[in-house]
């Protein structure tokens, strides 16, 4: 019978995914009887937080207000907006130019007043320093005259790589998919 020690550093090297930011390892593998597992495409622990770490920076710079910084994070992406359609392609600045002409800030240090709360982060390991995930969050808001409420879901579908040594994204694909009420979060509407 294997050890938790064995399921868990067999199943590091599978597909993982995050919950409610607890981790579920889901490999078929580790849960068979043998003492060696074999998995195509390994990721070791590191890997999997730098990456689960770069997805929720995004959320966290972007309820700091601090957009720039979170456009920043695509230097080397292309990022799909699906709702609208726009493709921006290794543009931080572009990416920033649009953050700023829809998100609402308020207070100083200027936020939106949001939360973006992270979930089935599923990360899928490739070869040669490359990785795909998907995400997504549920984006709460409460302003002086907004109340507390659940605004949006968004999902994620990014890729990375892999460069000297630090993970980042190469490509976002952003969707909005249920749509509360923006007004208090959003300087314009969106296309559903």
């Amino acid at each position: 019978m294997l050890s938790l020690g064995d399921i868990l550093s067999g199943a590091i090297r599978g597909v993982h995914c995050v919950a409610l930011g607890v981790s579920f390892a889901v490999s078929a593998l580790a849960f068979s009887r043998r003492r060696s597992l074999i998995l195509e495409k390994p990721v070791d622990a590191d890997d999997y937080f730098g990456i689960q770490n770069l997805i929720n920076r995004y959320f966290e710079l972007v309820d700091a207000g601090r957009l720039q910084d979170c456009a920043a994070l695509f230097a080397h992406a292309r990022m799909h907006y699906l709702s609208s359609g726009e493709i921006v392609d290794r543009d931080p600045d572009k990416i920033h130019e649009i953050m700023q002409s829809f998100v609402r800030l308020y207070g100083d240090p200027p936020s939106p007043l949001t939360r973006h709360h992270s979930g089935n982060i599923c990360i899928y390991p490739e070869a040669d320093g490359k990785a795909h995930a998907t995400s997504s969050a549920i984006i709460v808001q409460a302003t002086p005259s907004f109340s507390l409420q659940v605004i949006a879901e968004a999902s994620y579908a990014d890729n990375f790589e892999k460069a000297e040594g630090q993970w980042r994204f190469t490509e976002r694909k952003l969707s909005l998919n249920f749509v509360g009420d923006l007004s208090a979060h959003l300087k314009k509407g969106i296309e559903q």
